[in-house]
């Protein structure tokens, strides 16, 4: 296994201690994906290949500067929270996706960890 391997398994890991199956992984730090399930994925219309090390704003339906104020507002809470966030298809068909977040860190490293909820 090669050292970035090895890197996005302690992620991984990590984040599957926070909630046991989760959806998607982010970066805090940069805001991009480290890891998306294959189900969120297929709902987004991209592979996991296609959205991993994508930027999270990239999917925001409209509105990018709105977006990032968002990802600030999540990122500064630094606490669990449950959030809809409208989003766009890889098709461009806006959707509301409703996650469950949590923060975790490696060293000094912060990301996001979260899990989709369905009403």
């Amino acid at each position: 296994m090669n050292i970035i391997n090895m890197a996005a398994e302690e992620v991984l890991k990590a984040a599957k201690e926070k909630i046991a199956d989760p959806d998607v992984i982010v970066d805090a730090f940069d805001m991009t994906f480290q890891w998306i399930s294959p189900g969120f994925s297929r709902t987004l219309g991209y592979s996991q290949d296609e959205i991993t090390a994508k930027q999270t704003v990239t999917l925001h339906a409209d509105n990018p500067d709105e977006a990032r104020e968002t990802e600030m507002d999540i990122i500064s809470k630094q606490e669990e929270s449950i959030r809809e966030i409208p989003v766009k298809t890889k098709e461009g068909k806006p959707i509301t996706v409703k996650l469950k977040i949590l923060h975790f860190k490696i060293g000094d490293h912060p990301y996001m960890v979260g899990k989709l909820l369905v009403d």
